[in-house]
């Protein structure tokens, strides 16, 4: 959310509207850098996961 609203602020003030093809130039970038976010969170909680070993019956 805060990135699209930075989009929004940035396109407002900088009349970026007369640009041809403005649009390519904000949601590409937004769209790959939501994307790299995502694999990176999925990176951190698959090695959290593996960090911390199951405990069941057998291992308490």
């Amino acid at each position: 959310m805060f990135k699209l609203a930075m989009v929004f602020i940035i396109r407002k003030k900088l009349n970026i509207t007369e640009i041809p093809n403005y649009k390519f130039h904000f949601i590409l970038p937004y769209l790959f850098s939501l994307f790299l976010e995502t694999v990176f969170t999925v990176n951190m909680i698959r090695s959290a996961d593996k960090k911390e070993p199951e405990k069941d019956e057998k291992n308490q």
